[in-house]
C-alpha cells in the first residue's frame, strides 16, 4: 500500500464487493456502513475480502468496531505502515 488515493480505492471496491453495491457513487470516508446495508456478516466477509483477496493483514482486527468507511481505512493503513 503506496499512497493513502491506493488504500481508499482497495477499501472502496472491498466495500462495494462485500455489500453488493452497484457503485462505490455513495461511499465517502464518513459514510457509516450500516447506512450501505452493512450487517455482521457483511464486515466478516468484508474483513476476509480485505485479508484473503487482497492480500491484506489486518492483524486480528475486530471488524465489528468498524463503524464507518474511514474507520475500515484507517484499519488497513495502520497495517500497511
Amino acid at each position: 500500500m503506496a499512497t493513502n488515493d491506493r488504500v481508499e480505492g482497495v477499501v472502496r471496491a472491498a466495500i462495494v464487493e462485500a455489500l453488493g453495491l452497484e457503485t462505490d457513487d455513495e461511499i465517502r470516508p464518513e459514510t457509516r456502513l450500516a447506512e450501505l446495508g452493512a450487517d455482521s456478516m457483511d464486515l466478516l466477509h468484508l474483513s476476509l475480502d480485505l485479508e484473503v483477496l487482497r492480500g491484506i493483514d489486518l492483524g486480528g482486527q475486530d471488524e465489528q468496531l468498524w463503524q464507518t468507511v474511514d474507520d475500515v481505512v484507517n484499519a488497513v493503513r495502520r497495517r500497511a505502515s
